[in-house]
């Protein structure tokens, strides 16, 4: 059986969810405290087509519900999360592969103005964990002083009570932007250009990204037209990143198949 993954838009889609559930949970009364079943309906609402670039709404697999019933009954949710468990969540995301001894530097010196301390006693909040899987995505086509700078730009920052965008919602937004871009899922964007004929696309390749992002926008935001272009940067930052992880991976895995075959050539 293969490992069970999810896609970001996916893992988005989770956190959100749990991250509603468990306000609902704080504001009832313990008789009243919503059930389970509730946040399976959550779920299949934030499927739900909300625009013409959201997907087709799904129910939720039996594994994931499994996986979260596991989850909220240990508490964690409510009682955040430690690192070891952030990275475990990140590691069911396709093509994601970070340790825990990465993460441990990460926040303890790169990345330490952004994510600040455990804000839930010695553990993460779910807007804190989402700022590391996105650090992580971006590490595929910037540097860490680069990806402090976009972020400290979209003021997440530790010392920044009012950021321009919550993480989790950023992490929601250019993952299901991805999944619009990419409709066959070869994991390839589907950027269709104006003349297949003519060479030198880059030009037209970044207008079409840009375009697409920019309606996007519009459609997910459109309060948000005082930082529209700087949101735009950032998602097609993101679109650029996720598309470069994938590249990656596959550059990775033939990899891997050359040295086995050397391997078994000189065995």
């Amino acid at each position: 059986m293969e490992p069970f993954t999810f896609t970001r838009k996916q893992m988005s889609q989770l956190l959100l969810s749990i991250a509603s559930y468990c306000e609902k949970r704080q504001a009832a009364s313990p008789a009243s405290h919503p059930s389970l079943n509730w946040l399976h309906e959550a779920w299949q609402r934030d499927q739900q087509p909300s625009s013409s670039y959201s997907s087709l709404s799904c129910a939720m697999p039996n594994r994931l519900q499994m996986m979260i019933e596991k989850y909220i009954r240990s508490g964690m949710w409510t009682e955040g999360l430690s690192l070891n468990e952030i990275v475990a969540l990140g590691n069911q995301v396709e093509y994601t592969n970070f340790s825990i001894t990465s993460v441990q530097n990460w926040v303890k010196r790169e990345i330490r103005s952004l994510v600040g301390p455990p804000r839930l006693g010695k553990k993460y909040d779910l807007q804190q964990a989402a700022i590391i899987l996105i650090v992580e995505d971006l590490r595929a086509a910037l540097s860490f002083e680069e990806i402090r700078q976009m972020f400290t730009s979209l003021r997440i920052h530790a010392q920044e009570p009012v950021p321009i965008i919550k993480p989790l919602r950023l992490y929601q937004l250019y993952s299901t932007l991805y999944e619009a871009l990419d409709q066959d899922n070869d994991q390839i964007l589907d950027v269709r250009l104006f003349d297949p004929l003519k060479l030198h696309h880059d030009g037209q390749l970044e207008s079409v990204i840009r375009l697409k992002t920019e309606e996007f926008l519009v459609e997910e935001l459109p309060q948000e037209r005082e930082h529209h272009f700087l949101l735009r940067d950032a998602l097609i930052i993101a679109l650029t990143s996720l598309q470069t992880i994938f590249f990656q991976s596959l550059a990775k895995r033939y990899l891997q198949h050359m040295l086995l075959q050397h391997s078994e050539a000189k065995g």
